[in-house]
């Protein structure tokens, strides 16, 4: 899907979508009032310059179980969709996944989008430490495509919720990979 480039740096992604539409996903690993407010304006800026519906998407991390989700400005409603990671077993879902690449399965896509988001999921690991497991269990995929595309989603989701410093880590171990050195 092709990512729409908006001029406030601050939105985490945008997709335009087949129906026309937009899909603005937000990644939180922590949750304020406020943010609603932000989104909003996001959106507003966003609709403004491309005229076109705009779905919101906010992917909470393991830490959170629920989180206001609509702000109430009188003749004005704004409502986003939510996603609680908490809901899903990431030490589950890793074991499963790679499970599968030792035995030389093929992964679903169900498995690749599962990987992506393992560090936002339930977990006893800090984001980081999920992070660097899931981008070292991508490494091992053996399709090429997919393991570019599932390296290349870790590193862009994961600028939203790991430490610069350590997301230089990260990009070393790729650097030390053959997808690295292409």
């Amino acid at each position: 899907l092709p990512v729409i480039n908006v001029s406030d740096r601050n939105m985490d992604f945008v997709f335009e979508l087949e129906d026309n539409s937009l899909l603005h996903l937000e990644f939180q690993t922590t949750w304020k009032k406020a943010d609603l407010l932000r989104f909003a304006q996001y959106d507003i800026a966003l609709y403004q310059k491309e005229r076109r519906k705009i779905n919101t998407v906010v992917i909470y991390s393991g830490k959170y179980e629920s989180a206001e989700n609509e702000l109430d400005m009188g003749s004005n409603k704004y409502k986003v969709l939510q996603v609680f990671m908490i809901k899903y077993d990431g030490i589950k879902r890793y074991k499963e996944i790679k499970g599968k690449i030792e035995k030389g399965e093929p992964l679903t896509d169900k498995d690749l989008m599962d990987l992506v988001f393992l560090p936002l999921m339930r977990n006893e690991k800090s984001e980081e430490e999920v992070t660097k497991e899931a981008l070292e269990l991508a490494i091992e995929i053996p399709d090429e495509n997919k393991k570019e595309a599932v390296i290349g989603s870790l590193l862009g989701f994961s600028d939203n919720y790991v430490r610069e410093e350590y997301l230089n880590k990260l990009k070393e171990v790729i650097r030390m990979t053959k997808i690295g050195a292409s």
